[in-house]
């Protein structure tokens, strides 16, 4: 029963810990006087990772992309595309 349950443990980490490419995507939306509003989707991929430190990396494009875009009157934001 104890090798059982150690062959579950180890197979349930794997899954958890299964690293494989995540795709990032960033929306932009600024208000353009004359033009209305406008929206620009960028995507990157982040390689061989797991889900959680795909998700810190797009978040932290996104923080370090806010300050510029917000300074322009523009929104921005970034998300895993699962």
């Amino acid at each position: 029963m104890k090798k059982m349950t150690l062959v579950l443990v180890a197979c349930s980490a794997l899954f958890v810990a299964c690293k494989k490419d995540y795709t990032c995507k960033c929306t932009v939306k600024a208000d353009i006087p004359g033009f209305g509003t406008i929206s620009v989707d960028s995507s990157y991929v982040v390689n061989k990772t797991t889900k959680k430190k795909a998700k810190s990396n797009c978040t932290d494009t996104q923080n370090k992309l806010k300050p510029e875009v917000e300074a322009d009157g523009g929104t921005i934001t970034c998300a895993i595309n699962e």
